[in-house]
């Protein structure tokens, strides 16, 4: 089985530091083990590697609404889309090679862009 993921590239910006701190001091890390604090972040105070913006996505659900940290943070760190750049990801349960996986995937992508290019055509006739 395999699941298929397809959306635009972001950066994440370092608004403001301190406030930052109510994600920060949760001690996550990112997949490869960095913890996700202000020196992820660089010197310009953006991230644009694919991985640690998909790592620092899915941390920033732990400040984000519904959470009683999302006052305190205060959008201290912001996603913001890449025109042009795009994220395309696919996934196994390990009953499929990485290979078959990633030939799955793009029939998939293949046949949405047809089913697309369809409605598109009869949206015009």
């Amino acid at each position: 089985m395999a699941a298929v993921g397809f959306r635009q590239h972001c950066i994440a910006k370092l608004n403001k530091p301190k406030k930052a701190n109510t994600l920060f001091d949760l001690n996550l890390s990112t997949t490869d083990g960095k913890p996700i604090d202000a020196k992820l972040f660089g010197k310009d105070k953006t991230i644009s590697d694919v991985n640690y913006v998909m790592d620092l996505e899915t941390a920033l659900h732990q400040v984000g609404e519904g959470t009683t940290r999302e006052t305190d943070f205060d959008d201290a760190i912001t996603l913001e889309p890449v025109d042009g750049a795009y994220v395309f990801t696919y996934e196994t349960d390990g009953s499929l090679t990485p290979q078959q996986a990633f030939n799955i995937a793009m029939d998939e992508l293949q046949s949405r862009f047809e089913n697309l290019s369809g409605d598109i055509e009869r949206a015009f006739a």
